[in-house]
Protein backbone atom coordinates (compact mmCIF):
# COMPACT_ATOMS: atom_id res chain seq x y z
CA UNK A 1 0.00 0.00 0.00
CA UNK A 2 2.51 2.58 0.89
CA UNK A 3 4.23 2.52 -2.77
CA UNK A 4 0.88 3.52 -4.26
CA UNK A 5 0.61 6.80 -5.63
CA UNK A 6 -2.44 8.23 -5.31
CA UNK A 7 -4.06 11.52 -6.99
CA UNK A 8 -6.37 13.80 -5.52
CA UNK A 9 -9.48 14.09 -7.38
CA UNK A 10 -10.92 17.30 -5.20
CA UNK A 11 -14.54 15.78 -4.20
CA UNK A 12 -14.39 12.65 -5.82
CA UNK A 13 -11.31 10.68 -4.22
CA UNK A 14 -7.74 10.15 -4.56
CA UNK A 15 -6.11 6.92 -6.83
CA UNK A 16 -8.88 4.32 -7.35
CA UNK A 17 -10.46 5.27 -4.06
CA UNK A 18 -13.65 7.17 -5.02
CA UNK A 19 -16.51 8.56 -2.50
CA UNK A 20 -19.57 7.08 -1.92
CA UNK A 21 -17.56 3.29 -2.23
CA UNK A 22 -18.61 0.53 0.28
CA UNK A 23 -15.61 -1.61 2.10
CA UNK A 24 -15.75 -4.42 -0.01
CA UNK A 25 -15.27 -2.08 -3.21
CA UNK A 26 -12.53 -0.67 -1.49
CA UNK A 27 -11.24 -3.96 -0.60
CA UNK A 28 -11.07 -5.12 -4.24
CA UNK A 29 -8.86 -1.92 -4.89
CA UNK A 30 -6.48 -2.14 -1.69
CA UNK A 31 -6.88 -6.01 0.31
CA UNK A 32 -8.18 -6.19 3.72
CA UNK A 33 -7.53 -3.90 6.19
CA UNK A 34 -4.73 -3.62 8.94
CA UNK A 35 -7.44 -2.74 11.78
CA UNK A 36 -10.81 -1.32 11.97
CA UNK A 37 -12.58 1.07 13.96
CA UNK A 38 -15.27 2.31 15.35
CA UNK A 39 -15.83 5.67 16.86
CA UNK A 40 -18.40 7.13 19.04
CA UNK A 41 -20.51 8.50 16.50
CA UNK A 42 -21.08 5.04 14.49
CA UNK A 43 -18.62 5.51 11.91
CA UNK A 44 -15.73 3.25 10.78
CA UNK A 45 -12.53 3.56 9.67
CA UNK A 46 -10.01 0.89 7.91
CA UNK A 47 -6.44 0.90 8.30
CA UNK A 48 -3.86 -0.04 5.78
CA UNK A 49 -0.63 0.94 6.34
CA UNK A 50 0.09 4.84 5.48
CA UNK A 51 -3.94 4.60 4.69
CA UNK A 52 -7.24 5.30 6.65
CA UNK A 53 -10.72 4.74 4.78
CA UNK A 54 -13.38 6.22 6.23
CA UNK A 55 -16.85 5.28 6.12
CA UNK A 56 -20.36 7.41 7.00
CA UNK A 57 -23.21 5.15 6.77
CA UNK A 58 -21.24 2.41 5.00
CA UNK A 59 -19.66 4.85 2.38
CA UNK A 60 -16.40 6.19 1.99
CA UNK A 61 -16.59 9.91 2.89
CA UNK A 62 -12.45 10.43 3.97
CA UNK A 63 -9.70 9.07 2.69
CA UNK A 64 -6.51 9.89 4.94
CA UNK A 65 -2.71 9.68 4.26
CA UNK A 66 0.59 9.61 6.65
CA UNK A 67 4.06 10.54 5.14
CA UNK A 68 4.62 7.16 3.69
CA UNK A 69 1.84 7.46 0.90
CA UNK A 70 2.28 9.35 -2.16
CA UNK A 71 0.31 11.91 -2.32
CA UNK A 72 -0.32 13.73 -6.10
CA UNK A 73 -1.90 16.95 -6.28
CA UNK A 74 -1.77 18.95 -9.11
CA UNK A 75 1.36 17.13 -10.38
CA UNK A 76 3.23 17.51 -7.38
CA UNK A 77 3.73 15.47 -4.20
CA UNK A 78 2.38 17.19 -1.12
CA UNK A 79 4.80 15.21 1.59
CA UNK A 80 7.56 16.13 -0.58
CA UNK A 81 6.73 19.89 -1.50
CA UNK A 82 9.14 22.37 0.44
CA UNK A 83 5.92 24.49 1.08
CA UNK A 84 2.86 22.19 0.71
CA UNK A 85 0.55 24.97 1.87
CA UNK A 86 1.88 27.75 -0.51
CA UNK A 87 1.58 25.46 -3.01
CA UNK A 88 -2.80 24.39 -2.26
CA UNK A 89 -3.01 28.55 -1.27
CA UNK A 90 -2.40 28.74 -5.10
CA UNK A 91 -5.79 26.92 -6.02
CA UNK A 92 -7.45 28.08 -2.52
CA UNK A 93 -6.16 31.11 -1.53
CA UNK A 94 -8.44 31.18 2.02
CA UNK A 95 -7.77 28.02 4.12
CA UNK A 96 -9.02 27.65 7.17
CA UNK A 97 -8.32 26.27 10.10
CA UNK A 98 -10.23 24.03 12.96
CA UNK A 99 -9.13 21.52 15.72
CA UNK A 100 -5.82 21.69 15.08
CA UNK A 101 -6.31 20.95 10.81
CA UNK A 102 -5.95 23.13 8.07
CA UNK A 103 -9.16 23.15 5.29
CA UNK A 104 -8.80 23.80 1.73
CA UNK A 105 -12.36 24.03 1.15
CA UNK A 106 -12.06 25.19 -2.39
CA UNK A 107 -10.42 21.33 -3.16
CA UNK A 108 -11.81 18.87 -0.49
CA UNK A 109 -8.24 18.71 1.10
CA UNK A 110 -7.50 18.98 5.06
CA UNK A 111 -4.12 18.82 6.54
CA UNK A 112 -1.92 18.78 10.33
CA UNK A 113 1.60 18.90 10.95
CA UNK A 114 2.52 21.25 8.43
CA UNK A 115 1.59 24.68 9.97
CA UNK A 116 2.51 24.00 13.67
CA UNK A 117 5.87 22.04 13.10
CA UNK A 118 4.86 19.21 14.30
CA UNK A 119 6.93 16.31 11.43
CA UNK A 120 4.96 13.60 13.97
CA UNK A 121 1.76 14.49 13.02
CA UNK A 122 2.07 15.43 9.26
CA UNK A 123 -1.28 13.96 7.68
CA UNK A 124 -3.06 14.84 4.38
CA UNK A 125 -6.77 13.69 3.89
CA UNK A 126 -9.15 14.61 1.23
CA UNK A 127 -12.76 14.52 2.04
CA UNK A 128 -16.12 14.74 -0.16
CA UNK A 129 -18.32 17.56 -0.57
CA UNK A 130 -20.42 18.85 2.12
CA UNK A 131 -18.32 16.89 4.85
CA UNK A 132 -17.23 19.36 6.94
CA UNK A 133 -20.62 22.58 6.62
CA UNK A 134 -22.11 22.12 9.49
CA UNK A 135 -18.13 22.87 11.41
CA UNK A 136 -17.31 26.12 9.19
CA UNK A 137 -18.95 28.49 11.35
CA UNK A 138 -16.57 26.69 14.09
CA UNK A 139 -13.47 27.64 11.41
CA UNK A 140 -10.95 30.55 11.54
CA UNK A 141 -9.32 31.91 8.75
CA UNK A 142 -5.56 30.48 8.34
CA UNK A 143 -2.66 32.77 9.49
CA UNK A 144 0.82 32.23 9.01
CA UNK A 145 2.25 32.51 12.25
CA UNK A 146 4.34 35.42 10.67
CA UNK A 147 0.93 36.88 10.54
CA UNK A 148 -0.20 35.98 14.10
CA UNK A 149 3.39 37.42 15.29
CA UNK A 150 2.15 40.96 13.97
CA UNK A 151 -0.94 41.00 14.88
CA UNK A 152 0.20 40.08 19.11
CA UNK A 153 3.27 43.36 18.64
CA UNK A 154 0.81 45.77 17.29
CA UNK A 155 -1.69 45.10 19.66
CA UNK A 156 -1.44 48.02 23.02
CA UNK A 157 0.01 46.14 26.44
Amino acid sequence: MSLAEYVINPYVGAGSLRFGMDSAQVAEICGLPDAVDVDFMGDTSENRGWVTVGYKNGKVFHIGFGRGARVIFSGRELFGEVDPIGYCESFDPDPLEWVGFLYFMKLGIRMSGFHDGDESGKTISVFCKGRYDEYREQMKPFKEEEEKEEEKSAMPE
